[in-house]
């Protein structure tokens, strides 16, 4: 017996391709978008995904986000990103970024 998507096959009839929008960098800061750059902001001052919750946010989502922005950016922890948004602010100021565990 035939599925239906072997016998549409057979009839011709092709899937249309999936409409993906238009294409945006896919790594790097310039692939984040304007939420994920807020939740690196929430990050780095120390939000976990269960206060999350505090400010409104479901935990699951701000963790959706928290993973997406770690594959964007090649990094596989909090503190790689507080480190790594440190130096990006530090590159858009014009200035050097501290070593870590330094004040600024």
């Amino acid at each position: 017996m035939l599925s239906v998507q072997e016998a549409l096959r057979g009839a011709g009839v092709r899937r249309a391709p999936w409409a993906t929008g238009a294409a945006g960098p896919g790594a790097g800061w310039q692939a984040l978008t304007r939420t994920e750059l807020a939740v690196t902001r929430l990050i780095g001052s120390g939000l976990t995904n269960g206060s999350a919750a505090d400010l409104g946010l479901s935990p699951n989502t701000f963790g959706t986000h928290v993973r997406s922005i770690f594959a964007k950016l090649g990094i596989h922890s909090r503190v790689q990103l507080a480190n790594a948004r440190h130096s990006r602010e530090a590159e858009l100021s014009g200035r050097s970024p501290a070593p870590p565990g330094t004040p600024d």
